[in-house]
């Protein structure tokens, strides 16, 4: 299984696919540098001269990179997450049937561990390709903005007690954006196997692209008519956002990867669809 997962993890970062997901995160990556970041970066000295540092409103943590607080790149980037993530590899399995490519693979391998390889792959490569400009982008922000911890009492950011991990948001504040790097490393690549599901329903490569977006924008949808905005997952993978997002991270991630394995790895594997 070693040698068909690494063949699918070469095929998936070595796509059109790939390097797409990878230049539209990081034109949205950067623009967000260039009108937010780099201005807040100037300023600074001026807020030191004058004695008001503490009113400066771009350290890196609560308002410097693209995630310390809500802004309209922030909210085009959770948009679109779905796409940058199904990008890579999502199609590739369509495309496999398609060419009839699966049944000269599974002739010299096991069909079970080929499906395995191929959700593997497009879940590391969904989640490489959307957390990439994200982490440059904070790292661009790091470079140019100072790095203080928060601080609760000066009112710089929505995170507070009933918000997710404040703890770490104050006192470990980069372990915080660790954690939420992986986080969204996490659904990005469990919305980029819905592709490999929507292979079996849809007639055009296209679709399975555009599947997970449909799914991920009616989630969302459906909790925010009842008034559930922190069950919205653009919402509890959001760095800044205020409400706690533990528990739905946990319940909804847990379904999404039952969900996408038992369909794509054994149900599918084991009726001998293609």
């Amino acid at each position: 299984m070693k040698r068909i997962l690494m063949i699918e993890l070469q095929r998936a970062f070595k796509s059109s696919g790939f390097i797409l997901s990878i230049i539209t995160g990081l034109l949205i990556s950067m623009v967000h540098s260039f009108f937010i970041t780099v201005p807040l970066a100037i300023q600074f000295p001026e807020y030191i001269k004058t004695n008001l540092s503490m009113m400066f409103p771009g350290w890196l943590y609560t308002g410097g990179w693209l995630f310390g607080r809500q802004n309209p790149f922030s909210y085009l980037y959770l948009l679109i997450l779905p796409i940058l993530a199904a990008l890579p590899h999502g199609s590739s399995f369509y495309n496999d049937a398609s060419s009839s490519i699966i049944s000269n693979i599974c002739i010299r391998t096991d069909r079970k561990k080929y499906y395995f390889s191929k959700y593997v792959s497009t879940f590391i490569s969904g989640g490489t390709a959307v957390i990439i400009p994200i982490i440059l982008n904070f790292i661009i922000a790091a470079m140019l903005l100072p790095a203080i911890n928060p601080q609760p009492a000066a009112f710089e950011s929505l995170i507070g007690e009933n918000s997710s991990f404040p703890f770490l948001f104050y006192n470990l504040p980069l372990l915080y954006v660790v954690v939420y790097i992986l986080i969204i490393f996490v659904f990005s690549g469990l919305l980029a196997t819905i592709s490999l599901i929507s292979s079996f329903y849809v007639g055009h490569v296209s679709l399975t692209v555009i599947l997970p977006i449909i799914v991920y924008l009616f989630i969302s949808a459906l909790f925010a008519v009842f008034n559930l905005d922190n069950w919205c997952i653009n919402n509890f993978i959001d760095p800044s956002y205020a409400n706690s997002g533990i528990l739905p991270m946990i319940v909804e991630g847990v379904i999404l990867l039952s969900v996408t394995v038992y369909s794509f790895c054994y149900k599918t594997a084991r009726e001998d669809i293609y």
